[in-house]
C-alpha cells in the first residue's frame, strides 16, 4: 500500500513525496517494513536533474531480523537528456548505506551483497517511453 504526492513549482522544480507500506508473511512469519522517499525533478535546458532520498523503518515482526538494525537509506542523483518528447538518455549515481542486519541492493534479482555493505553505482541509460 503506498500514497504518492507531486507539487511542481511554477516552472521551477517538480517535488515529491511517497510513503509505502509493505507486509508478507513467508513460512508462518509475518514481515512488515515501512519507507519514505522524497524526490526533486529540476528542469534545465532540454534536460532534468534529477534526484531522490530514500529510508526505510527495517524489517518488523521476524524474531531473528527485527532484533538487530535493518534499516537502509538510498539516495541518488543524476539527469536525464530528452531527445525528443518520449525518449530520453540519462545518467546517475546512487548509493545504499544499509544498517548490519540488511542487505538492501539495486535490484532485487542480484543479490550477493553482505549485511552491512554499502553498494553504490553508476548507470548509463536509454528510456523510451511506448
Amino acid at each position: 500500500m503506498g500514497l504518492a504526492a507531486t507539487y511542481k513549482i511554477s516552472e521551477g522544480p517538480t517535488l515529491g513525496a511517497i510513503v509505502e507500506a509493505h507486509k508478507a508473511t513467508n513460512l508462518g512469519v509475518e514481515r512488515k517494513i515501512n519507507e519514505w522517499r522524497l524526490t526533486l525533478t529540476w528542469p534545465i535546458g532540454q534536460g532534468d536533474i534529477r534526484a531522490n532520498y530514500e529510508r526505510d523503518s527495517g524489517i518488523k515482526g521476524d524474531p531473528v531480523v527485527s532484533a538487530g538494525d535493518s534499516r537502509s537509506t538510498h539516495w541518488a542523483v543524476g539527469y536525464a537528456y530528452h531527445i525528443s518528447k518520449r525518449t530520453e538518455l540519462y545518467a546517475q549515481y546512487a548509493k545504499i548505506t544499509n544498517g548490519p542486519q540488511a542487505h538492501d541492493d539495486f535490484d532485487a534479482g542480484v543479490g550477493g551483497v553482505a549485511n552491512g555493505a554499502s553498494p553504490k553505482g553508476f548507470a548509463l541509460g536509454i528510456i523510451h517511453y511506448y
